[in-house]
């Protein structure tokens, strides 16, 4: 518990400014703001963002890395990221399509389910769609759960080096943010847009969760 000086404590309790002048009212002006944005007490639900991505054909290393990064840096904000791999199986080094012999986690029904429920549960949907390799394909299942959050009214943010995607008129009608890299764009590489995506979900989701909200 952080202990308030006298000039603070006559702010917040009495508002009265007219008996603090020049660098004393300044100093409790701080240091009162200060006191909104002290760690979140456990008592503060936490918010929950979406880390939507290429998954299909991904070694575990490229589909779980940029999620386990975010989820890394949303943490101490109160912020829980959620991922779609928590529960789906991999067989071999990559991520396939459908494990029929799992009908609880692997089979494509399950596996949209699963995604579908975690979208609307979500408050924020953060998808990352990277330009894919030369002769690979794009990520179609996180467009489809780009529309999803736009069906649920719920908000999410597009971080993208795919040309495609950024030029794209439809797709730009969904997303509450874009951020775009590569070439005349923004930011430098999608790993620039990734910190801000995950800077507009602090930004936007801290002060639900306990963060600054003033």
């Amino acid at each position: 518990m952080r202990t308030l000086s006298a000039a603070a404590f006559d702010l917040i309790v009495n508002f009265d400014c007219g008996l603090l002048r020049g660098e004393r009212l300044a100093q409790s002006v701080d240091e009162f703001r200060s006191l909104l944005h002290v760690a979140t007490p456990p008592a503060v639900p936490p918010q929950f963002v979406y880390l939507a991505g290429p998954i299909l054909g991904c070694s575990v290393e490229a589909a779980n890395g940029w999620r386990n990064y975010a989820a890394l840096m949303l943490r101490p904000h109160n912020i829980i990221g959620i991922s779609p791999l928590r529960c789906e199986p991999i067989h071999g080094t990559t991520y396939g399509a459908e494990y029929v012999e799992d009908p609880r986690f692997g089979t494509g029904r399950a596996i949209a389910a699963k995604n579908k429920l975690d979208v609307r549960k979500c408050d924020l949907t953060l998808a990352v769609l990277p330009n894919p390799d030369v002769g690979g394909r794009g990520s179609y299942g996180t467009l489809q759960e780009i529309a999803w959050a736009d069906q649920a009214g719920k908000m999410s943010i597009i971080v993208t080096d795919d040309p495609a995607v950024i030029r794209h008129p439809v797709i730009d009608s969904a997303p509450g943010w874009k951020l775009c890299a590569g070439k005349g764009q923004r930011y430098a590489t999608i790993q620039e847009a990734l910190t801000a995506g995950l800077e507009v979900c602090i930004g936007v989701l801290g002060g639900y969760a306990g963060g600054k909200n003033v």
